[in-house]
């Protein structure tokens, strides 16, 4: 494949779909990528991702919380 069609530092190695969608977004020059984005877009979701009340991902959850190990 011409150029570096890479995603997450590795372009030797097979990588992820959504690491090489994201790729493709972030520069619009990954053909893996597009052939990812004609698959799944447009994404009409029916719903948010995200609601109240779900489990928050940006820190590890304190001892009194569900989820916590």
């Amino acid at each position: 494949m011409p150029g570096d069609p890479s995603a997450g530092g590795m372009p030797d190695r097979v990588k992820c779909l959504h690491a090489l969608y994201a790729h493709y977004l972030a520069t619009g020059d990954n053909p893996v990528g597009a052939w990812v984005a004609e698959q799944v877009e447009p994404m009409a979701c029916a719903a948010p991702c995200v609601s109240c009340g779900q489990a928050r991902h940006d820190r590890p959850p304190s001892a009194d919380e569900p989820g916590h190990a």
